[in-house]
């Protein structure tokens, strides 16, 4: 693929040719979307005839145009006109209503008197991010006429010359994870094309997800144990079926709603995979329509407020400046693979909290911040995430955090942005409990800043003014990729 939006523009032109004008579905009508001075256009092809990349035949078994083999494996067509599709439907009635519920529903919910006026300085981002979210996930909820939406749980972005709003829902997204989803139903069969990217992420794990939160598991497959051809191409397929031993096969189940995949990148130069998707057999009905899709987004916007919250109320729970021990998410709707640890912070200006983590030989490994709402924090110009890549280790191969207002001169400084009271969650997958690491481990201790030289392990990297500067500038510069056309 080329470099830039035309490139683009030549997938919904070879697209639309492979099915002619005569084949493409209502989903047409909406438009080929366009950011022109700010607002979206509708361009035309074929004597007049809107066209769209989320058009297909009237089957919905339609492959798109050939996978790139460079470039930007996420800036597709389909991404950039499901994302103007939901900025479209932010302004529908129906959506509008459901916005007012949510933000109802997560003040009654965590009860006024929880919400700190920290807390309440970034809901009205929380009930932003949420809507579009949910919005966005339903413009690629129709099983019938299957896409895969990615760059999902993102932060506010632009490309497309599209201002795009952000879509952390509260969840406690993974700053290192690309997340992409796939609607499915049980009795359809569908098949997925892709092709590998290199690096490739360490983690790659696809689970059927059973409700829109997606934190109901019902299954998982490991991406990393595909079958590729000698280019990196790949398919899998989607049924009711048992895989039988078929690393490229995943079984759907009656409550099946969504594929959930998640990139997890341990060095954020990685890259995931190019997808489509195509259903193959099942039943049909006609594709949603704009209505329908609001009604969709509305229906599951204050739904899913409690699934959000529970995630929350793990870490109400804790006592503050507290490690949990490592243990397996999958029971508390995380990635069954994997294994974390929490903490809730309460920190003064004059504080620091020190962690100390035993990696475990995981492929894939991060700590991360996140605010009173379990949403990221600017991890994109900020120091409020680590992964592998990212972490400099102590002699003994252990790793130390330092988590504080203050730049502390220690390498792996967590910056709180001025935050007090932040969350943390160390993930551990992949992991290798009897290598030489051993299993995870992880340990936290509050300290006085004018205390912390004493209180650190021996050896714990420090970095310079000016090496810190190249640490936020190396940031930048491996996270840009993520949002170029």
């Amino acid at each position: 693929m080329t470099d830039g939006p035309a490139s683009v523009d030549g997938e919904l032109m070879a697209r639309d040719q492979a099915h002619g004008p005569e084949q493409l579905s209502r989903r047409s009508l909406l438009g080929r979307s366009m950011a022109v001075g700010g607002t979206l256009a509708v361009g035309s092809l074929y004597g007049g005839a809107a066209t769209s990349a989320l058009a297909q035949t009237r089957s919905g078994s339609g492959w798109g145009p050939p996978l790139p083999t460079s470039g930007n494996p996420a800036a597709t067509a389909e991404q950039r006109d499901l994302e103007a599709l939901a900025i479209q439907l932010l302004s529908a009635g129906p959506v509008v209503q459901a916005k007012q519920a949510v933000a109802n529903r997560w003040r009654t919910i965590v009860g006024p008197a929880n919400i700190t006026a920290e807390a309440q300085a970034r809901f009205n981002e929380l009930v932003d991010e949420f809507t579009f979210h949910y919005v966005l996930l339903a413009c690629a909820s129709d099983p019938s006429y299957p896409h895969v939406l990615g760059s999902l749980f993102s932060p506010p972005h632009q490309w497309f010359g599209m201002s795009v709003p952000g879509s952390r829902s509260g969840g406690a997204e993974n700053p290192d994870n690309y997340y992409a989803v796939i609607p499915v139903q049980y009795g359809t069969a569908y098949e997925i094309r892709g092709r590998r990217f290199q690096p490739t992420p360490a983690d790659k794990p696809l689970s059927v997800s059973g409700n829109p939160s997606l934190t109901m598991t019902l299954g998982t497959i490991d991406m990393n144990q595909l079958d590729l051809d000698l280019g990196g191409s790949f398919r899998i397929t989607v049924s009711p079926d048992p895989a039988n031993g078929d690393p490229n096969h995943v079984q759907t189940f009656p409550e099946a709603m969504y594929l959930f995949l998640r990139y997890s990148r341990s060095d954020w130069r990685q890259v995931p995979d190019a997808l489509q998707v195509r259903r193959t057999d099942g039943p049909t009905a006609e594709q949603w329509t704009e209505d329908q899709i609001a009604a969709r987004a509305a229906a599951i916007l204050p739904e899913d407020v409690p699934a959000m919250f529970w995630f929350n109320s793990i870490f109400a729970a804790l006592p503050p400046n507290f490690t949990s021990p490592p243990a397996n998410t999958g029971g508390v709707g995380g990635l069954p693979t994997q294994s974390t640890s929490f903490a809730r912070l309460q920190l003064a200006d004059d504080e620091a909290f020190i962690v100390t983590v035993g990696p475990g030989g995981a492929a894939y490994r991060s700590l991360v911040l996140y605010d009173f709402w379990l949403r990221s924090i600017e991890y994109w110009q900020r120091l409020t995430s680590f992964n592998n890549a990212q972490s400099a280790p102590n002699p003994d191969g252990k790793l130390t955090y330092v988590v504080s207002k203050q730049d502390p001169g220690v390498a792996n400084w967590l910056d709180t942005t001025g935050l007090q009271q932040p969350r943390i969650i160390q993930r551990w997958q992949r992991v290798n409990p009897s290598g030489p690491d051993g299993p995870p481990s992880i340990t936290g201790k509050l300290v006085k800043l004018a205390d912390l030289a004493a209180n650190l392990p021996a050896g714990v990297p420090t970095v310079t003014p000016s090496e810190r500067q190249q640490q936020l500038d190396r940031r930048a510069a491996e996270f840009a990729p993520r949002f170029q056309t």
